[in-house]
């Protein structure tokens, strides 16, 4: 079992899945090599309808695709629903990611949001960029 775990803003988690060779989704494929993706399961259902709209259909050359990308996100996620409420970000719609990063005892946030990056560290959990991530982690 992996013990490290890692909490992606949606835009970057997003991006990476878009964008195959992008600094995103290289931050992603460090974060399984060295643990696990935490994800609110409601993320998980909102990214699935997003991915098989028409309008993301340049990024994936087959339905089958699609289907393979859920299935390796599914294979290395932990669900995790925070039980604690917590108001600390200027942008209150981004206190759920330090939510679910506390529930998870996540390492770090990777985000690009400067919202959440002014408060790194948010007691141990560090707020870093993708790039950072990767150097970092």
């Amino acid at each position: 079992m992996k013990n490290k775990v890692f909490v992606f803003d949606t835009n970057v988690f997003a991006s990476a899945t878009l964008i195959k060779y992008s600094v995103n989704a290289s931050a992603i494929n460090h974060a399984i090599e060295r643990g696990q993706i935490a994800l609110l399961p409601q993320t998980l259902i909102e990214f699935v309808f997003v991915i098989f709209r028409k309008k993301f259909d340049r990024y994936f050359e087959a339905y089958r695709q699609r289907l393979e990308l859920i299935e390796t996100i599914r294979k290395n996620i932990v669900f995790v629903t925070p039980v604690e409420q917590i108001v600390a970000c200027r942008d209150p719609k981004d206190n759920m990611l330090l939510e679910l990063a506390v529930a998870a005892k996540a390492l770090c946030i990777v985000t690009g949001d400067h919202d959440l990056q002014i408060l790194d560290p948010f007691g141990n959990i560090r707020i870093v960029s993708p790039t950072e991530f990767i150097e970092l982690f």
